[in-house]
């Protein structure tokens, strides 16, 4: 902590966050020690195959009631706080959640958009999500049973174009949200320290903002349980909870003075 503190003192630092920093909010860490195997999500055949989208909008409204209620833990509101004081310039994340807003971080990059809201793959007319969710349900009242009716399982197409309706959430094989990646760019461009928190990095979309920035002499500091793909690019690696590193950070920062 006495090292971090030395490198971040006096800096404006981003953070990457991961699945990781959601756990403690009752958000399971699917690519973390000891996580179980998951379905990945495919974007090709989402697009191809109603009975691809039926099977996914089944387990999806499971995920939905269970993670949806979810809100932010400690690391979160610390990571927010660090931003409203002057520490953190911004947050590039690779979660889903929108926990980051809810604690009340103003800059944020979903690298892989936000489950909130669902957009029409013909026209892109959006709803939100719980609207969507809704609709699922009248539609499919086994729903609100133990016993799931999944050969009569209904999903309600785009209301303005009859298309097929999506999460906005970045599946395999889709491309990233152009928008959340630039502006990414210019969080860690901005930045004189990264720090990555609560990843792993198996998924590769937040490395080229690390390596940039390394090129560029900036620090580099990792907060994770369990080994990362950017441990050897590291200056500093702090094997620890991030609900607990982050709320001693802002504890023990001396805070900026204004003139």
């Amino acid at each position: 902590m006495k090292k971090a503190l030395r490198l971040l003192e006096d800096k404006t630092f981003c953070v990457i966050t991961g699945a990781g920093l959601s756990t403690d909010s009752g958000i399971p860490d699917y690519r973390g020690e000891g996580s179980a195997p998951q379905k990945p999500l495919d974007f090709e055949p989402f697009i191809e195959s109603a009975e691809y989208r039926k099977e996914f909008w089944i387990d999806g409204y499971k995920d939905w009631c269970d993670f949806s209620p979810a809100q932010p833990n400690d690391a979160h509101l610390a990571i927010a706080l660090l931003d409203q004081i002057g520490f953190v310039n911004g947050v590039i994340t690779q979660n889903v959640d929108g926990l980051h807003y809810k604690a009340g971080s103003e800059v944020v990059a979903e690298l892989h958009g936000n489950m909130y809201t669902t957009s029409c793959l013909r026209c892109g007319f959006t709803v939100s999500t719980e609207e969507f969710v809704d609709l699922l349900e009248l539609g499919n009242p086994s729903l609100l049973t133990n016993n799931v009716d999944t050969e009569n399982f209904w999903v309600p197409n785009c209301s303005a174009c009859a298309g097929p309706m999506k999460p906005d959430v970045t599946f395999f094989g889709e491309l990233l949200p152009l928008g959340a990646f630039e502006l990414a760019g210019e969080i860690a461009k901005d930045a004189d320290v990264i720090v990555v928190a609560g990843t792993s990095l198996n998924v590769f979309t937040p490395m080229t903002f690390i390596q940039t920035a390394k090129s560029m002499g900036k620090p580099i500091i990792v907060i994770n349980r369990g080994k990362t793909m950017v441990d050897k690019m590291a200056n500093l690696k702090i094997h620890a909870s991030v609900s607990d590193v982050f709320p001693e950070l802002c504890n023990q920062l001396p805070m900026p003075v204004y003139i």
